[in-house]
């Protein structure tokens, strides 16, 4: 017999630190299981996005097999995985986007971006909306916003209603 525990809880660190394996509810329904890691990383649904922590989400017109445009931010995207006719919205984690060149795949500029210094992150948050999430050390006070910024194709997560 294997032993187990259920935890319940609204606190997505202590999930990921603690469960193994996740159930998420909405209105009684079971919206995703599976493993902790693989929820978070491919939470498949809006909601669940949202319950990960995900901040920026769109609404999504799909151009082609490869190929998605933000509703919200105005932004065509290459993505890794083929997309189902099911998708409705795309995340982008706060903390997936690099700096980049204007010709790199899915850059954008980052024109009138403002940003929030706390003690251990940069928060920027870009006209179009977007939000980015960087690291900083507590002794660092000064922080340039790059002209450009990417996200990878394969960090561009496809999304159901």
């Amino acid at each position: 017999m294997t032993d187990f525990s259920i935890l319940v809880t609204h606190n997505r660190d202590e999930v990921f630190q603690f469960c193994d394996e996740l159930l998420i509810l909405d209105k009684g329904k079971i919206i995703a299981k599976g493993t902790t890691h693989d929820v978070f990383e491919n939470p498949k649904k809006v909601q669940v996005a949202r319950l990960t922590g995900c901040k920026n989400i769109s609404k999504v017109e799909i151009i082609d097999d490869y190929h998605i445009k933000s509703l919200e931010w105005g932004i065509t995207f290459e993505v890794a995985e083929k997309i189902s006719q099911d998708i409705t919205h795309i995340g982008i984690r706060a903390h997936d986007f690099l700096p980049a060149e204007k010709d790199d795949i899915n850059s954008f500029d980052t024109i009138n971006a403002t940003k929030l210094e706390i003690p251990f992150e940069w928060q920027i948050t870009l006209a179009n909306g977007l939000w980015w999430k960087l690291d900083k050390k507590i002794h660092d006070h000064e922080f340039v916003i790059p002209d450009y910024l990417k996200v990878d194709p394969k960090n561009i997560i496809l999304l159901e209603e």
